[in-house]
């Protein structure tokens, strides 16, 4: 956030930039808009938040956490580089860890900055005015994009029936449990939908880490023979 005149703006990096697209997010852009700070949409390198009055992360626990600084590692990369190479090699040497130099940029002296604590209280006062705010942990907008975000086909993490059933909206579907208790039921089936997809995706993922790992020995078997 810098102050442009006398109002303050906001950047954050588009989703093309690879933030997560989350409730969070989207919450914590409507209160600062709602208090009237712009929201602009921009790739940020670090050396353009050194002039930033306050940065800060959102997450789902804390809302807004406090950036203090910024620092830069100037031999980084290629110490990345290096542990690839290293990786890449499947030897038994120990590895160096260079000694990293660190460029530290303070932001706004180290210190948090008060327009920080004042969205942390519009951010908390605008959910409980607004309980219709809270997103339920099993709406899922794309249940597709879990599928292909760790490589799978969707059809591999969810039956015929399944998948009728988030075709149709069922994840979607908001519940007030508090108000209609009667419906607590279909609210436990739809986080156990949503569980069960997690779960296939990850033993489907491990299954698929042992067979690689079976055919890299036998490779490396029929190399050596």
């Amino acid at each position: 956030m810098v102050k442009e005149g006398d109002k303050y703006v906001c950047y954050t990096p588009p989703l093309s930039d690879g933030p997560l697209m989350g409730t969070t997010r989207l919450r914590m852009i409507q209160t600062l808009e709602e208090r009237g700070i712009k929201v602009r949409y921009k790739s940020l390198p670090p050396e353009e938040l050194y002039k930033a009055e306050a940065v800060f992360f959102t997450g789902t626990g804390a809302q807004i956490i406090h950036i203090r600084s910024i620092s830069k590692v100037h031999e980084l990369d290629e110490y990345v580089e290096c542990m690839r190479a290293r990786a890449e090699e499947d030897n038994r040497h120990s590895i160096l860890i260079p000694k990293l130099t660190r460029e530290e940029h303070l932001i706004n002296s180290g210190a948090k900055h008060p327009i920080l604590d004042e969205l942390q209280t519009a951010y908390v006062r605008r959910l409980i005015e607004n309980p219709i705010n809270l997103e339920p942990a099993y709406a899922m907008h794309d249940p597709k994009a879990l599928a292909s975000l760790v490589g799978l086909d969707f059809n591999d993490i969810t039956t015929r029936q399944e998948r009728r059933l988030i075709e149709s909206g069922f994840l979607r579907d908001r519940i007030n449990v508090l108000r209609f208790p009667e419906k607590r039921d279909e609210v436990v089936q739809r986080y156990r939908l949503v569980a069960g997809m997690i779960a296939k995706a990850v033993n489907l993922k491990a299954k698929q880490g042992k067979q690689y790992q079976l055919e890299a020995r036998r490779l490396k078997k029929v190399k050596a023979g």
